[in-house]
């Protein structure tokens, strides 16, 4: 239902479109402006006016007349401006499109009217002369009785002209042996000077206004078939182009502002030529561009059909005369009015499938529809003053740019709303994968792939809680789930703040990487110390023994896995090391043990804490070993038991490392005699009391 309203709102919204551009555009029909023969303009002596040639003219068929002729000649027949002489009826037959022959009617006027007239005819004629009276007042090409002396030139005129007397003869020799229809089909003007010089003005700057307004939606669908990637939409973009340039050329060649006026050299056969190839070429784009845009509803065998069609016929315009390939005109305008109602029949089925753009094509299609129609009939001599083809191929791309145009719209919406879900699944994903692991991989999380790895002198640091076991005896396993979460959150933003990022949580434990600075590793670490010895605490949290365990060294961070599913990394001897030593601190009960590489590495210079040495730890099928300190901290004004006892214990160390059991174990004794709860001094003792066994050693 919210579609079916979305479609409906679409269309209604292009109506109103249509209905605002159509009223720049007044057009009127015209009630006959001769009576018995006669264009009375006697009116028109306080006020400028010009008057279209509407009703019945006398037709001498076959006859060149004069003036003096006509006085005594018999009309072959009438016949009705604006219109053909294809449909008069002459000895009970047609007398065709090819032929010659005079059109005489007459005109009235006041003394002043009739020294200031004018009269202006659209290019309809194959080739004529106009007379007012014996006077030549105007000639396009050279009207002849045989077709291979006559010379066809389709061009506006403008003439000027006066008469004496109350009355004139307008008389015109006309011949058409090039076109499908002869005679004067569009509308010929005739009144005051000025008004008809106005009336020409007009009919120019609306000309010019479609071929302005087609040229500019040609260049910009052209420029957005160039400027876009996706095939689909640039061969849509690409047969609306080039329906719209077709469009450009027919308006060009038969406008009043055409190409004879904007290029006065041009032959007028190239000109006929150009203008029924665009004529047969246009609605094969058009087509082209509706199949492309519905494909699940448009036959594929009716494009084919189309595409031969119009292919054919633009052939035949190329290759042959004007008059063999101009009889297809008809055939070809019946072909394209059932071709709009298969069209139509297309923004139907879409509409059915819910498809947006159906709304669009409906009109543009009924709009063309009823524009072919009316200037089919024109010809004729039925319908409005003016042909509508240009007018509606101009709506047709405005209507189509309109749809562009929200559809952009839409896009830009939606495209921000996929940025925000975008957004949101980068922020989740980065709760998942840090983004600081992509920066370091240089990589983006499209580009990432199993393998792609980097090795770097890192600091790893491994936290947990050390008497997890004791805390959470009492705790069901929700309970439990959420005293980890809760602490996991309370050390992450402290290691996020000095510059590491989360690799991956284990259990209880995090292990964090810190890719610039030894010593941000440090300071996270002091600061979650500082934070879990704070008198401040609850009593719950109080409670919570931290255990970390850090390390500097060479690592490698990557990928691993498979497409299907990967995960990052860490991996490396300073990862084994870093962990054996967070797992120290639960035999030691210390709270930070870390590296002889993390404090040479690093500046402690504003830091207050105190160490002491555990020995060398071995990695086991290394020959590196590497020494270790415990990190302790002294309470001011309080007495530290570690720190009294730090230079036996030491000492014991050293003794310890050499292999001389007994001497360390005598200085391990004084050590615990002031520190006796010392968990580290206790483990060493008893490691000498068993031949020294090793417990700085790790896999």
């Amino acid at each position: 239902m919210s579609e079916n309203r979305s479609i409906w709102e679409e269309t209604m919204s292009a109506l109103r479109l249509l209905l605002l551009f159509s009223i720049f555009f007044p057009i009127s029909t015209f009630a006959s402006s001769l009576s018995s023969g006669v264009l009375d303009l006697s009116l028109m002596e306080n006020r400028d006016k010009s008057m279209p040639i509407l009703g019945e003219v006398s037709l001498y068929w076959k006859r060149f007349l004069t003036s003096s002729q006509l006085d005594t000649a018999t009309p072959s027949a009438s016949m009705t401006l604006p219109g053909v002489w294809d449909n008069v009826v002459l000895n009970d037959s047609l007398i065709g499109a090819s032929g010659y022959g005079t059109i005489m009617f007459r005109v009235a006027a006041s003394p002043y009217a009739r020294q200031h007239l004018a009269i202006l005819l659209t290019p309809v004629f194959s080739s004529y002369r106009l007379y007012v009276d014996s006077t030549l007042v105007v000639k396009c090409g050279d009207p002849q009785r045989r077709p291979e002396s006559t010379i066809s030139a389709s061009k506006p005129k403008l003439a000027e002209f006066s008469f004496v007397g109350d009355t004139a003869k307008i008389i015109m020799h006309i011949t058409n042996f090039t076109n499908n229809q002869g005679g004067p089909w569009q509308t010929i003007y005739v009144g005051a000077k000025k008004a008809v010089f106005r009336q020409f003005q007009i009919h120019q700057l609306y000309d010019l206004f479609l071929l302005g307004g087609i040229l500019a939606f040609t260049l910009a669908y052209f420029f957005t078939f160039f400027m876009i990637k996706h095939d689909r939409s640039r061969m849509i973009s690409l047969w609306f182009a080039l329906y719209t340039s077709m469009l450009f050329i027919r308006l060009l060649t038969t406008s009043t502002h055409s190409a004879y006026i904007l290029i006065p050299v041009v032959p007028t056969s190239l000109v006929k030529h150009l203008e029924y190839l665009s004529f047969f070429l246009a609605p094969l784009f058009y087509h082209c561009y509706i199949h492309l845009l519905f494909e699940s509803v448009s036959s594929k065998r009716v494009m084919i059909l189309v595409r031969y069609v119009a292919l054919v016929l633009s052939g035949i315009s190329v290759l042959t005369p004007q008059i063999i390939h101009s009889q297809a005109v008809m055939p070809f305008q019946i072909f394209i009015l059932l071709l709009m109602v298969y069209q139509i029949i297309i923004s139907i089925l879409a509409y059915r499938q819910d498809e947006r753009k159906s709304a669009v094509l409906f009109i543009s299609t009924v709009i063309l529809f009823i524009s072919v129609g009316h200037d089919i009939a024109q010809g004729y001599g039925y319908g409005l003053t003016i042909p509508l083809i240009p007018l509606a191929g101009v709506a047709t791309a405005i209507v189509q740019t309109y749809y562009v145009a929200r559809n952009s719209h839409f896009m830009f919406v939606e495209r921000d709303h996929c940025a925000q879900r975008l957004s949101a699944v980068n922020d989740t994903l980065s709760c998942f994968v840090p983004n600081q692991f992509f920066s370091l991989l240089g990589k983006s999380p499209a580009t990432i792939e199993v393998g792609t790895q980097i090795r770097k002198r890192m600091a790893v640091a491994f936290c947990d809680i050390r008497n997890l076991t004791s805390l959470s005896a009492d705790m069901g396993n929700e309970e439990k789930f959420g005293f980890v979460t809760a602490f996991l959150k309370e050390v992450t933003p402290i290691f996020s703040r000095h510059g590491g990022f989360i690799d991956k949580y284990i259990g209880d434990s995090v292990m964090v990487i810190f890719p610039e600075k030894p010593e941000d590793s440090m300071k996270a670490s002091l600061e979650i110390l500082s934070h879990f010895h704070s008198p401040d605490l609850s009593q719950d949290c109080a409670k919570i023994r931290v255990g970390i365990g850090i390390h500097y060294g060479i690592m490698t961070l990557g990928v691993i896995g498979a497409d299907e599913r990967m995960e990052n990394t860490v991996i490396g001897d300073a990862v084994n090391t870093a962990s054996r030593m967070q797992s120290l601190t639960h035999k030691f009960d210390a709270d930070l043990i870390v590296s002889n590489e993390v404090l040479s590495g690093g500046r402690f210079e504003n830091e207050t804490f105190h160490l002491r040495s555990l020995g060398a730890l071995a990695v086991k099928g290394k020959r590196e070993r590497t020494t270790i300190q415990e990190i302790f901290f002294v309470t001011d004004g309080q007495n530290s038991p570690k720190l009294e006892s730090r230079n036996s214990f030491e000492q014991a160390i050293v003794f310890y490392e050499a292999g001389q059991y007994a001497q360390a174990e005598q200085l391990f004794l004084q050590a615990l005699q002031v520190s006796p709860n010392d968990a580290a001094a206790n483990a060493f003792l008893d490691s000498c009391r068993h031949g020294g066994t090793q417990i700085l050693t790790t896999k």
